[in-house]
């Protein structure tokens, strides 16, 4: 069954403790456990899925960015990826409460669906390196509904006041072989788009 390996297309953290202040990086992908109080980050990503027909049976899907930094102590947390229900949020101008200029998301820190599809889970390591997902509800439903994928990051117990943050890897991070990229299977000749993965 031939592979297809697509790359992020755009990615941007949102802070609650800066909640209408647009970050400019895409260079990394952050996700934090600070609590509301001190201003918890979460993470917007999108990957685009052309050339997958709209409603292609899929077989399988994996996410994958690479973990490249840390504060505190986020080994054995769980990073979940939920589907983001605004899909115009706009990479150059979102924050905690807007998903584009001028557009409030219906909750402050993006609208998501944890169920229908559901989301997906991983494990923060205790070493550098690449943590995977399991993606395909996700990746079948951007494609049955004929859109692109997009993500919000989260992490556990972000509510809490644990002082952890995890930074990954973004659309530009320096190193491009350590850029996130998602793969799928499915009936597709085998595709490879420039912008990260091995």
């Amino acid at each position: 069954m031939p592979s297809l390996i697509f790359a992020i297309n755009a990615n941007t953290v949102i802070r609650a403790s800066q909640a209408d202040i647009h970050q400019t990086t895409v260079s990394q992908i952050e996700a934090s456990d600070v609590g509301a109080s001190v201003g918890k980050e979460r993470n917007l990503i999108t990957f685009p899925l052309a050339p997958i027909p709209k409603g292609r049976p899929i077989d399988s899907a994996t996410l994958k960015l690479y973990f490249a930094g840390r504060s505190g102590s986020p080994t054995g947390k769980t990073l979940y990826l939920y589907k983001l229900t605004q899909p115009t949020w706009d990479e150059n101008s979102a924050t905690w409460n807007s998903y584009s200029t001028g557009n409030t998301w219906t909750a402050a820190g993006g609208d998501y669906a944890t169920s229908s599809p559901d989301g997906a889970t991983a494990t923060v390591p205790a070493t550098w390196g690449w943590i995977s997902w399991d993606v395909k509800s996700l990746v079948q439903d951007a494609i049955d509904n004929g859109e692109s994928l997009h993500l919000l990051l989260i992490l556990e117990d972000e509510d809490v006041s644990n002082g952890n943050v995890v930074l990954l890897a973004g659309r530009d991070h320096a190193t491009i072989a350590r850029r996130p990229f998602l793969t799928a299977l499915c009936w597709l000749n085998r595709i490879s788009v420039l912008g990260g993965g091995p």
